[in-house]
């Protein structure tokens, strides 16, 4: 049984298996699935994401399985133990979208099935999948380039940082003063990019984070109680096309979405040829799909 909460869950193979197998997806949707039954699973939308539950249902429809999507809160009448053991007894797999990153942990620790982040408050693991297939797509050889993260370092920020290292990659991050990724995430990404012959560059100075790097990312501002506020903190954050020529040439344009256009990026960058913004959505449904896999993988085969 596999969960996956964090980044961290994969091995450097995990994740090359997932992308791998992702990649026959893509090439053939009509390819047999590795797993012999069909799934049965539910996604729990606490955080509702048209993106998240078109994805998921894509993939399950690949699989052959059966998804159930349930908007709503967890542990409101059960109690978070009770839920992990309902969900256990009943179903393969829980897909969960939650703001409580605890809650996950909470549910993960008593559940005899695996449980999946489809996004908590401090990492957003599955998300990356995608970019990650799409930087191997772009970039024959990805490995020794450098992925770029500009704007507030929260949870789709985390996740990247653990990623970049599992793919051969550096990484830098430039982030308001107080807008820094967490301590522990910043530990365990400077430990994993040492492990795996990586860099990782923290900065205030989006120029320095941003020369000849191979991918720029951002996501979206924190709500601030006005626009001049948030402007005042994050609006030398902005991704620019006079910032994207500080990138590499080949360089690409990454955002999970949703975007504010104007605010953490332009239309001129959003809707550019360097965007794949909107292309790499397809590839969330290839990478869940085989993400779902590799977690049913132990129980399944």
């Amino acid at each position: 049984m596999r969960h996956v909460l964090s980044v961290s869950d994969w091995s450097k193979d995990d994740i090359h298996w997932i992308l791998d197998r992702a990649s026959e997806w893509k090439k053939s949707a009509t390819c047999s699935a590795t797993v012999k039954r069909r799934p049965q699973a539910v996604l729990i939308l606490e955080r509702p994401s048209l993106r998240t539950r078109m994805a998921y249902e894509g993939a399950f429809h690949l699989l052959h399985g059966v998804l159930t999507v349930f908007e709503g809160g967890v542990g409101t009448s059960d109690s978070v133990g009770d839920v992990s053991r309902v969900l256990s007894e009943m179903l393969d797999l829980a897909i969960i979208r939650t703001r409580n990153h605890e809650k996950l942990e909470q549910i993960a620790a008593t559940a005899t099935i695996p449980v999946i982040n489809a996004l908590s408050d401090r990492e957003h693991p599955v998300e990356v999948l995608a970019d990650a297939l799409v930087m191997r797509e772009q970039f024959t050889q990805p490995q020794g380039r450098r992925i770029a993260f500009v704007g507030d370092g929260g949870n789709v920020c985390a996740s990247l940082l653990l990623l970049a290292p599992l793919m051969g990659m550096s990484a830098s991050v430039a982030c308001p003063e107080g807008y820094f990724p967490d301590q522990a995430i910043l530990e365990r990404s400077r430990e994993s990019a040492r492990l795996h012959g990586t860099e990782l560059m923290v900065t205030a100075d989006v120029i320095d984070a941003v020369s000849d790097a191979a991918v720029v990312y951002t996501d979206g501002w924190p709500t601030f109680d006005t626009q001049d506020m948030q402007e005042g903190v994050f609006g030398s954050f902005r991704v620019t096309e006079q910032l994207m020529k500080r990138a590499a040439p080949d360089a690409i344009f990454l955002h999970c979405l949703p975007a504010t256009r104007g605010a953490e990026v332009t239309d001129g960058v959003l809707d550019s040829a360097q965007s794949f913004a909107f292309r790499r959505l397809k590839n969330l449904v290839f990478t869940s799909a085989a993400m779902i896999e590799w977690a049913l993988g132990g129980d399944m085969l």
